[in-house]
């Protein structure tokens, strides 16, 4: 099977970009999670026969809440690609690493077992500068 976190990167890379892409031999149903908030980010997926196509709904994305978990949850090793995406949305939005595996979120509570990033996106004349 082709790699999942691979394929999930190639889709953010689209959306943060704002092409398309056509992702051949991509594993989508490997992908639920990860494609189920790119698509509520603004993000358009469509599967076809053999491949996915990927881009940017309109305009900025929208950011979003996500909690990693095991498969098939959202992946931990997606983290890092998503908040790099939310850093061009528009609203907060919030990724919670339950596993502590990967520390890309740098913030963490006293116990350190969960760790929570915060993006609140891009200023307003960013907003107007990106339209």
């Amino acid at each position: 099977m082709p790699d999942r976190i691979e394929a999930g990167t190639y889709m953010v890379a689209a959306a943060i970009t704002g092409g398309e892409l056509e992702i051949l031999d991509c594993p989508f149903e490997a992908l639920d999670a990860v494609s189920y908030k790119l698509r509520e980010m603004g993000v358009w997926l469509q599967e076809e026969d053999g491949y996915v196509l990927v881009r940017r709904a309109n305009g900025l994305v929208k950011n979003v809440d996500v909690t990693t978990l095991p498969h098939p949850g959202f992946p931990t090793d997606m983290q890092a690609q998503l908040m790099a995406l939310m850093c061009f949305g528009q609203g907060a939005g919030t990724i919670e690493e339950k596993s502590s595996r990967i520390a890309s979120c740098t913030f963490s509570n006293s116990s350190g077992s969960v760790r929570t990033c915060v993006s609140r996106g891009v200023p307003p004349w960013f907003t107007a500068l990106a339209s």
